[in-house]
């Protein structure tokens, strides 16, 4: 397994010296000099979406289906010796709950919010998808940094306490999910086309927002990334998840660079959303 992760470093250190270098030959990492116009993101805006979302995604569902289970069958629900199927269509009914409701609050009730995922709507469609092209471009360049990070941590992993587990949680429940090709197709299409988008607004429109106005720019990047990264880990790894963490970091600075370079949203969820589905089609492509 050593071995493997030499090889694959050393190769993935040759794509990421190549892409560096074209990259910075065409200007790509270099900022605008002059600052935005940004929507102004206060801190108390910052807590109301991070609250809804995550009590959202934690209790409502969870409680919605014990009260329903209680009126029907008058029984409270176990989820340990729920099947794997119950267990999918519950994650799928969270993520469509506390995605809608984020994104109603972002879009309808705070109206600065709307100004944060709407930010770019002076620039022509041409734009916008000039801004979703470099987003999916930016995996080309990003992949190989990404993939250094993620060898290196497992061979720390391999060193320190000889085994590595670079599998989220989620991705080992998406697997679990194969042998329902609907639950399974469902649950791979909000992986790709509404989580991407969800994050995006509250990592990079609302907290990367907000930091900006306090850190600059590029502090603000490499915090928010950090936070992303931590709300990924999964406390049932512990430390065996440093792979993955350690890539995602990097996969959301890249995507925070890019929010401030396109000075939009659309750049940033077509990257996140472009790795979403590779990152998918190789769970398919194994499984």
């Amino acid at each position: 397994m050593v071995q493997d992760h030499f090889i694959s470093l050393f190769f993935s250190l040759a794509l990421g010296w190549g892409a560096f270098f074209f990259a910075s030959r065409n200007g790509f990492f270099r900022l605008p000099y002059s600052s935005w116009d940004s929507p102004a993101v206060s801190l108390k805006r910052v807590i109301i979406v991070f609250a809804l979302y995550v009590l959202i995604s934690l209790f409502a569902v969870a409680i919605i289906i014990d009260i329903f289970m209680r009126i029907v069958s008058r029984e409270t629900v176990n989820m340990q010796t729920l099947s794997p199927e119950f267990h999918g269509w519950f994650n799928i009914a969270t993520i469509i709950l506390a995605s809608l409701v984020l994104l109603i609050y972002a879009l309808a009730v705070d109206r600065k919010g709307s100004e944060i995922w709407w930010w770019g709507k002076r620039k022509s469609f041409s734009a916008h998808f000039k801004d979703a092209g470099i987003g999916i471009a930016t995996w080309v360049v990003s992949m190989p940094f990404v993939a250094i990070v993620g060898h290196l941590c497992a061979l720390v992993l391999l060193f320190f306490i000889g085994e590595v587990d670079g599998e989220q949680v989620a991705v080992k429940q998406i697997k679990n999910l194969a042998d329902s090709p609907i639950l399974y197709k469902t649950m791979i299409l909000l992986v790709i086309l509404v989580v991407p988008i969800v994050e995006e607004v509250l990592f990079r429109g609302y907290l990367q927002g907000f930091l900006r106005t306090i850190l600059g720019r590029k502090k603000a990047i490499v915090l928010s990334a950090i936070v992303f990264t931590l709300f990924h880990f999964s406390p049932s790894q512990g430390a065996k998840n440093l792979e993955l963490l350690g890539s995602l970091f990097v996969l959301a600075c890249f995507l925070g660079f890019l929010y401030e370079r396109q000075r939009s949203l659309i750049a940033p969820i077509a990257l996140h959303a472009t790795f979403n589905a590779i990152s998918t089609m190789m769970i398919s492509f194994v499984t």
